[in-house]
């Protein structure tokens, strides 16, 4: 935790679009690059936030696709435009690397800021030491903790003003777990910035927020409405607010029991085409099987559907990999 002390604003006399006190041309270039039209209340109160304003530790916890990477992003820019100092974000899979350095990739030109990706083989560590360039470093749980290390190593951990960490739940999950546990138990001994966690589960909120000395900024907002439901056997029930089942409807039998048990196609009609689904299975294995499975027996207008595009896609990569 460290005082910045910038100017705090008055966000009941300023656009919904003023950004913690970023200048205006990085203010407008996240604007057009995100494509913001205005921002949720949850977001303009947690920008304009005294606390994380000053470098407080926070821990922003709100349900899935709340908009928390907007806070994470806008505070990654201003620690490297307003303070001139570097930032970590430290994300779980390479893929989810990759994808953001691609996303952040537009802030480049526009900020002057390196996006340097530290996954796999990328990333050199020690890092290099530029004079004037400021980074954000985009790593994985591992890569991040060498990361660090390296900088402790040569005595430049104060090179880092900010530590952003996704998903911070995985704090609790094995190996993985306890590697974030010591990147920053280290950044808080050692380090001379803030810390930002997000998650949308964490049953555990009061205990890291202890540890990492932090305030919580949380609140149950969607952008869309939650429905939830169980089926048990061909029915189908209502979770409740208060957690109770209330009797929703009854499926017919399904014609399909051999090659779909669990009846997944019965739930998935009325949905697709017109919207998408996303289904979760407990392995890769089982992931391609239940993608078979649902390629097959899903009814065919279904499987027709845009198949003249997919067609042209096989072709296209047929002769790439010929070419």
């Amino acid at each position: 935790m460290r005082d910045l002390a910038p100017p705090l604003l008055n966000m009941e006399n300023s656009d919904d679009l003023d950004l913690c006190g970023l200048p205006k041309s990085a203010k407008d270039s996240c604007i057009e690059k995100r494509n913001i039209k205005q921002l949720y209340d949850w977001q303009k109160e947690c920008l304009s936030d005294h606390r994380l304003l000053r470098g407080s530790n926070c821990i922003v916890s709100l349900p899935t696709g709340a908009g928390k990477t907007l806070i994470a992003e806008v505070f990654m820019l201003r620690e490297a435009i307003v303070n001139k100092r570097s930032s970590i974000l430290v994300l779980p899979y390479v893929a989810i690397v990759q994808e953001k350095i691609t996303s952040l990739s537009i802030f480049e030109e526009s900020s002057g800021i390196r996006i340097e990706e530290y996954a796999t083989s990328k990333g050199r560590i020690p890092p290099i030491k530029r004079r004037k360039d400021v980074s954000i470093y985009v790593a994985t749980i591992e890569k991040a903790n060498s990361l660090i290390n390296s900088l402790i190593e040569s005595g430049e951990l104060d090179r880092i003003g900010l530590v952003v960490v996704d998903e911070l739940h995985m704090i609790g999950d094995g190996n993985r777990g306890t590697i974030i546990e010591q990147l920053l138990c280290k950044y808080l001994t050692k380090g001379f910035g803030q810390i930002i966690g997000m998650s949308a589960t964490l049953s555990n909120i009061g205990e890291l927020a202890g540890f990492l000395r932090a305030y919580v900024y949380s609140t149950s907002f969607r952008p869309v409405e939650l429905h939830e439901y169980v089926r048990i056997e061909q029915t189908m029930w209502k979770v409740k607010a208060d957690g109770d089942l209330e009797h929703n409807s009854v499926l017919p039998a399904n014609g399909l029991a051999k090659a779909d048990p669990d009846g997944l196609c019965q739930l998935l009609v009325g949905v697709i085409p017109q919207r998408s689904v996303l289904i979760f299975c407990p392995t890769k294995k089982n992931c391609e099987s239940v993608a078979t499975m649902i390629a097959r027996c899903v009814p065919e207008e279904v499987r027709k559907r845009r198949l003249e595009d997919r067609e042209k896609v096989l072709e296209a990569m047929k002769e790439d990999c010929e070419g």
